[in-house]
C-alpha cells in the first residue's frame, strides 16, 4: 500500500536524520529584507533543530511517510509571514496528504492571504496541521476552520483527544522529550510543537488505516479520541511539561543492592556532575540539581552512556532523567535485559 505523504514546513532535516527517512522533495524558502523578495533553493540542512525534532517525533510514531521537506525557519526559528504564505501555495502544488505545521504566527500584517490559501488546501483534500503558540489557547492558522489546530496536554505519546466542533480540534502530549536537533546533537522537545508532530503522525496512521477500513479520517479521529477531564488548560510554565516522578525508595535500593551496573552508572553520572560523591546522586532531582548541568552537556552524557553500557539511547522522555535508577531501569537495566 502507497505510503501517506507529508510536507513539513519548518526548519528543514539534519543530515544523518535525512539518511533514516525517505525524503521525496525539498525546497529552502526564505524572506531577503535588503530585495523584500523570497528566495527559493534546496538547501534544507536544519541550523536550528526544531524541524529535525518534528520529523523524528513523526517518525517514532508511523513511519509509513514519505516526506517532502520545506524550510521556511532559519536559525532563529522565526520566518516572515510571507515565507509561510509562499511555502503553503508551493505545497498547495504537491501531490501530499498533509501539511504539518509545528509552529504559529505570532504576527502577520493580514491574515486574509493565509486563510486564503488554507482554505483552497482544504478543498483539494488535504489536511493541514499546526499548533498553537505555547502559552496562548488559540493561534493563527491553528484556529481557522480550515486547519486541524492542535494544542498540548497531559496525555500518553500514544494517544489523543479529539472535538471536531471546537476551534482547536486536537490535543495531544506537550511532554517534553529527548529527540534529534541539528547535526545530529539531540535536543529537547517540548509544547504544542511537539504536541503538533504527534498529532500529524496520528492523522498520518489513521489516513493509512482509513485505505483499508474505508472510514473517512473524521471517524476515525472521532472513534480513537480519548476524553480528557478538562481541554481548556494552557501550559504557562516549561515545568508543567515534566512529569513528576514520586522516589520509589524500594525500586532504588533493588539496583542498589542487586545491580553493579547501577554503580557504574552513578560514577558515570558523578563525572558529568563534577561530583566526589556517587552515592549522593540516588536520591537527588537530576532535572534540577544544580542549575540542569546535566542537560547542558546532554549529548555528551548519552554518547557516554552509550559507549559505557553499548546500548542505544533513543525515545527518552525528559521524565525519565527525574531519579538515576529510573533512567537506569528504563533505558539501561531493562534493555540489556532484551539483549
Amino acid at each position: 500500500m502507497k505510503k501517506i505523504k507529508m510536507a513539513v514546513l519548518d526548519s528543514g532535516i539534519s543530515e544523518n536524520l535525512s539518511e533514516k527517512c525517505s525524503i521525496i522533495g525539498k525546497k529552502n524558502f526564505y524572506y531577503d529584507y535588503y530585495s523584500e523578495k523570497i528566495i527559493t533553493d534546496d538547501d534544507i540542512e536544519d541550523l536550528n533543530g526544531h524541524g529535525s525534532a518534528c520529523v523524528e517525533t513523526i517518525l517514532n510514531v508511523f513511519q509509513n511517510i514519505d516526506f517532502y521537506i520545506i524550510k521556511i525557519l532559519g536559525v532563529s526559528g522565526i520566518a516572515h509571514d510571507m515565507t509561510l504564505i509562499a511555502a503553503l501555495e508551493y505545497a498547495e502544488k504537491l501531490d501530499v496528504d498533509i501539511i504539518t505545521l509545528c509552529s504559529s504566527l505570532t504576527y502577520t500584517r493580514d491574515n486574509n492571504e493565509l486563510r486564503k490559501i488554507c482554505d483552497r488546501i482544504f478543498s483539494a483534500g488535504k489536511v493541514i496541521v499546526s499548533s498553537v503558540e505555547n502559552r496562548h489557547a488559540s493561534s493563527e492558522p491553528a484556529n481557522f476552520a480550515s486547519v486541524i489546530g492542535v494544542s498540548g496536554g497531559d496525555i500518553d505519546d500514544n494517544c489523543f483527544s479529539y472535538n471536531g466542533s471546537d476551534e482547536i480540534q486536537l490535543r495531544c502530549s506537550y511532554k517534553a522529550a529527548i529527540t534529534a536537533g541539528s547535526f545530529g546533537i539531540r535536543t529537547i522537545f517540548q509544547g504544542n510543537s511537539r504536541a503538533a508532530a504527534l498529532a500529524s503522525a496520528q492523522i498520518a496512521r489513521l489516513m493509512y488505516d482509513s485505505r483499508q477500513n474505508g472510514k473517512s479520517l473524521e471517524e476515525l479521529l472521532t472513534e480513537n479520541s480519548i476524553v480528557l477531564e478538562s481541554r481548556e488548560k494552557v501550559v504557562t510554565d516549561n515545568n508543567d511539561l515534566i512529569s513528576e516522578i514520586p522516589f520509589d525508595k524500594e525500586r532504588e535500593k533493588f539496583f542498589v543492592d542487586n545491580e553493579i551496573g547501577y554503580h557504574r552508572f552513578l560514577y558515570l553520572l558523578s563525572e558529568f556532575f563534577l561530583y566526589n560523591d556517587p552515592s549522593a546522586l540516588r536520591t537527588e532531582d537530576l532535572i534540577n540539581f544544580r542549575n540542569r548541568k546535566l542537560l547542558r552537556k546532554l549529548e555528551n552524557f548519552l554518547r557516554a552512556v552509550e559507549g559505557r553500557f553499548g546500548i542505544k539511547t533513543d525515545n527518552i522522555m525528559l521524565e525519565d532523567m527525574t531519579w538515576a535508577y529510573v533512567f537506569y531501569e528504563k533505558h539501561i537495566y531493562n534493555t540489556a535485559q532484551r539483549l
